[in-house]
């Protein structure tokens, strides 16, 4: 029983390190995108 709290925490831990990785890194990228795009297109 023990084993399989263990592997509930070790995967609510991925899902939140998962959330925060996608919350800090996507944003800078999705801005470098628009800005790219944008020289592009102009």
């Amino acid at each position: 029983m023990r084993e399989l709290h263990i592997d509930n925490v070790t995967e609510e831990i991925k899902q939140r390190v998962s959330a925060s990785i996608v919350n800090e890194v996507l944003p800078p990228i999705e801005d470098a995108v628009n800005k790219f795009s944008t020289i592009i297109q102009a």
